[in-house]
């Protein structure tokens, strides 16, 4: 079976496998807590919550990101959290687990905090730059001087947390005003958690590093690598996380670990295999802890003994909750913000080849989505046929074999049906991983690329705002994704993005509308879906190369020149070397055949209608009798070139006649009179020369009224020059080279021509120095002229 059609059949079930994104029960539940009234927890989409009451779901309320960064006070009988409405307009928000009743904290603002708690119903929370403390009547107001969306206050209401743009965690003193930053800058932190005790402060990296801030004696603890949704215990000695275990992009299995606060002693609580544990946190007393189920939408309940750090499952709630979809149709449009980068969009399940699964090929697209930015190569379609019949101009280069500035793409890796595939693919993840080789791919495509690890939200936001494409490796599905950001929309810390598996904010993932979508950076809420994790970056940087109308380089794609790669050509029918005019040009082998399989034309934009002098630029070559036609106003003339004897050089076709606009070309192809040689398709100049009627004085050149032989140009000539002649009538020509002794050397035309202008390029790389002697016949009209070879 086609796998693309098998990936939109198991799509359409409720649980399906792909490497890119373990797609769990739909009916899945995250982040629960125990409180006195019931379970608290969210969907799998942070879009509701519910309170768990007698082992039945009870829905409290719902909004785009509502379950994201919810809180509880320190009595837990209340919630804290952030409602947005359609327009994305934010309103910090309680919700009283007894009464069920919600409670704004503030009007609707276009940025808002999430709500956290202290003791003695002391509230905190942001608007825009400010931070609002409440308790009881009374209220105090802080300049943090950035706009933090998690900035929890202790629960002894001494200090606050949070972070600025560089993604640096302070503690600010409320008591002396004074702010002191607790983080050393080495990658970006999020989400603090204070211990209930109020004396230690727990977060992590952008790439899901834990550690802990001691404030009692100014330390900072490394816990550990790669944990996720971290939890304090009651007496603020442990702390509870689950780690994954990931290979080539898709969730193999999670489990739960316990540390305490300093990371000197860590225990592995769950040893299951696929069972995905997630999520915990302790109960109202230690020995109780909960977590979720990834792939059953289940709570579970489990005793937990610190005596010797085993977990014992006490029982199991099934409380499946479909994920409400809210419309939001402002807040998910796809309008641009600001000024974006129009990015090529790619998407790696649907725009590749039907015959290949490009589910794991995140990586691989992003960065052709760059490549075709830059239009770095040329457009290589494919017909695809999901989710409907479409041509893909870069698809092919995911999967299937290709040669560019000396690289050869031809390493072979799997994709996840066990298929051998090349191209960009093959590349990443022969041996390594985009982490390792993202960079270095778009190094070898000529664009500057530096990897970064963890890197802040300024640091993204300084390059999209310099017009880079920023590639990103972020936790948005669970076996981590990368995207290419692009372009910043209204909201602060909303980044858009080409996502290549889809938009994650629209219902059904993998989709076919992952351009510009718009993702949320870690510790931030605007109401669509979070990144959660930054793991690394790529930064690129690709200065163009200058164009001309009339100069034609061979990596001009945008700019006139196209190579044939329609089947039964491929892209790794071309080879190149990095030489020749600009350091680069294609080749391939001559044929015997009558049409031309490789063949490429260089279209000028001609400024305006008159004479220009066609010139081709040879580095090296071995091709004795490359055949370029040249389409100008008069028609087509072919000359045949030996590129062997031209060496760095310019070398004229001869003297045309082209209209302004770009109907005319030159045409060169790999069909041939020697078979096996190497052909090279570099640049093509076209030279203005003069007006058509000041050459031709007034003179109607397409029906010329007498026989003529021009001089040769250039002459003397070393050693290829161009010969040209004029018929009034179409006539039998010949066209001879002789000796100073009228010996025959060469015979370059012997056929029949129709009335107008012809040339030919004659290389005399076999002769000696000295002068000859070149004659045409012509029906009744015979002439001869000299040629002198200087070596």
């Amino acid at each position: 079976m086609n796998p693309k059609l098998l990936l939109i059949l198991l799509f359409a079930g409720t649980s399906i496998l792909l490497p890119q994104e373990k797609q769990f029960d739909v009916d899945g539940i995250k982040n629960a807590a125990v409180t006195p009234a019931g379970i608290v927890f969210t969907d799998l989409k942070n879009s509701a919550l519910y309170l768990e009451k007698n082992s039945e779901p009870v829905f409290l309320t719902s909004s785009p990101g509502s379950g994201l960064y919810y809180s509880l006070s320190t009595d837990k009988q209340t919630i804290g959290y952030k409602q947005i409405d359609q327009n994305g307009n934010q309103i910090p928000s309680l919700i009283d687990l007894t009464t069920k009743k919600i409670t704004p904290l503030h009007s609707a603002v276009k940025l808002a905090g999430q709500v956290s708690f202290a003791k003695e119903g002391t509230t905190a929370f942001t608007i825009d730059n400010e931070l609002i403390i409440r308790k009881n009547v009374s209220e105090m107001k802080y300049d943090l001087g950035t706009y933090a969306n998690m900035a929890p206050i202790s629960p002894d209401a001494r200090y606050v947390a949070y972070n600025d743009n560089n993604d640096q965690l302070y503690l600010l003193d409320l008591q002396s005003s004074e702010k002191r930053k607790i983080t050393n800058g080495g990658g970006g932190y999020f989400n603090p958690i204070w211990s209930p005790n109020g004396k230690k402060l727990l977060y992590s990296s952008l790439g899901a590093t834990l550690k802990v801030y001691d404030l009692a004696n100014d330390s900072t603890y490394k816990i550990t690598e790669e944990a996720y949704s971290p939890a304090w215990s009651n007496d603020s000695r442990w702390i509870i996380f689950y780690k994954k275990e990931i290979k080539n992009l898709e969730l193999l299995n999670s489990d739960l670990y316990l540390s305490s606060f300093d990371g000197t002693k860590q225990t592995r609580l769950t040893f299951t295999k696929d069972q995905f544990e997630c999520d915990p946190s302790f109960g109202l007393t230690d020995d109780e802890v909960i977590y979720s189920k990834f792939e059953k939408g289940t709570i579970v309940k489990a005793v937990l003994s610190l005596q010797d750090h085993s977990l014992k499952v006490k029982s199991e709630l099934n409380l499946k909750v479909k994920p409400i979809e809210i419309p939001s149709p402002n807040l998910y449009k796809k309008t641009l913000d600001v000024d974006t980068l129009d990015i090529p969009y790619i998407n790696q399940v649907f725009d590749t080849p039907d015959y290949y699964n490009g589910s794991a090929a995140c990586g691989p697209t992003s960065a052709m989505m760059i490549v075709a930015f830059y239009k770095i190569l040329p457009v290589w379609n494919i017909t695809c046929s999901w989710p409907s019949s479409h041509n893909s101009p870069y698809g092919k280069y995911i999967c299937e074999p290709y040669r560019f500035r000396l690289t050869n793409y031809v390493l072979t890796a799997n994709d996840p049906n066990d298929r051998p595939s090349q191209g960009a693919y093959g590349y990443m993840w022969s041996g390594t991983s985009p982490y390792s080789s993202m960079a270095s791919f778009y190094i070898k495509h000529g664009i500057a690329a530096t990897r970064a690890d963890e890197p802040s939200y300024q640091t993204a936001l300084d390059e999209v705002n310099t017009g880079r494409p920023y590639t990103i490796c972020n936790g948005l599905t669970t076996a981590g994704h990368i995207i290419v950001a692009h372009g910043t929309a209204t909201q602060s810390h909303t980044l858009i993005f080409n996502d290549p598996y889809g938009d994650k904010n629209i219902p059904g993932y993998p989709n076919y509308f992952g351009k510009n979508a718009k993702y949320d950076w870690p510790g931030y809420n605007n109401g669509y879906k979070n990144l959660n994790t930054v793991y690394w970056s790529v930064s690129t940087n690709y200065t163009k190369p200058e164009t001309s109308d009339t100069l034609i380089d061979d990596l001009d794609f945008a700019n006139g020149f196209y190579m044939n790669n329609k089947a039964p050509v491929t892209m790794n029918s071309w080879k190149d070397m990095n030489q020749g005019y600009n350091g680069h040009f294609w080749y391939s082998l001559t044929t015997l055949k009558p049409m031309d399989s490789c063949y490429a034309t260089w279209t000028p934009n001609i400024p305006q209608t008159g004479y220009y002098e066609v010139s081709i630029y040879i580095a090296y070559s071995q091709a004795e009798a490359a055949k370029y036609k040249i389409y100008s106003l008069k028609g087509l003339d072919t000359l045949v070139i030996n590129q062997k004897e031209i060496k760095d050089a310019w070398v004229s076709l001869g003297k045309y006649q082209f209209e302004k606009g770009n109907s005319g070309y030159v045409h060169l192809g790999d069909a041939s009179s020697i078979a096996g040689e190497a052909i090279v398709f570099d640049a093509v100049k076209w030279s203005y020369v003069d007006s058509i009627e000041t050459a031709i004085d007034e003179q109607d050149i397409s029906n010329p009224k007498e026989f003529r032989l021009e001089q040769n140009y250039p002459n003397p000539f070393n050693p290829v020059t161009v010969i040209s002649w004029q018929l009034a009538a179409g006539s039998n020509v010949t066209l001879k080279i002789y000796d100073v002794l009228g010996n025959e050397v060469a015979a370059l035309v012997n056929e029949f021509q129709k009335a107008g202008e012809h040339s030919i390029t004659f290389s005399a790389s076999q002769l000696a120095s000295g002068i000859y002697i070149y004659r045409i016949n012509a029906g009744g009209f015979s002439a001869s002229r000299k040629l002198i070879l200087l070596r």
